[in-house]
């Protein structure tokens, strides 16, 4: 279900949404209360919420418990304890925007999954030296 036109959503609201099994497309909200992305955290299946550009602590610990894909494609502003949170979703996650990342947090999203665009000096001299885990390393979106 595709609702990309709206551009905000209440808890109530979000309640409902959630109980809707399958794909669910909220594109279009740039922000969500903590409330509201609790409630969509229990959500089944798919969750794009990819107008979000920040997102707090709390919100990053409930999406992580998310059952299904999660695309958080436009978000650029999340602290290391929220990514902590993030990586813990055991679903396709999707965070492709982050403008502002610490090395220990970089590195530990490369080990999740790479879909940065670019790296400090710093991660690209050590990045070689840190354990993939014998999981494939692709850093083709680097530039």
């Amino acid at each position: 279900m595709g609702l990309d036109g709206l551009s905000t959503l209440s808890e109530s609201s979000a309640q409902r949404l959630a109980s809707h099994r399958g794909y669910l497309s909220l594109a279009g909200l740039p922000s969500l209360s903590d409330g509201a992305t609790q409630a969509l955290a229990r959500h089944q299946g798919a969750l794009r919420l990819s107008g979000l550009t920040a997102l707090s602590d709390k919100a990053a610990r409930a999406l992580a418990q998310h059952e299904g894909d999660l695309y958080l494609n436009n978000l650029s502003d999340i602290s290391n304890e929220a990514l902590q949170e993030l990586i813990q979703h055991t679903g396709w996650l999707v965070i492709d925007s982050l403008e502002t990342l610490s090395e220990s947090a970089a590195y530990e999203l490369v080990e999740y999954q790479s879909t940065l665009t670019s790296i400090s000096e710093g991660i690209a001299r050590d990045l070689p030296f840190y354990p993939s885990h014998g999981y494939y390393r692709d850093l083709s979106g680097l530039t």
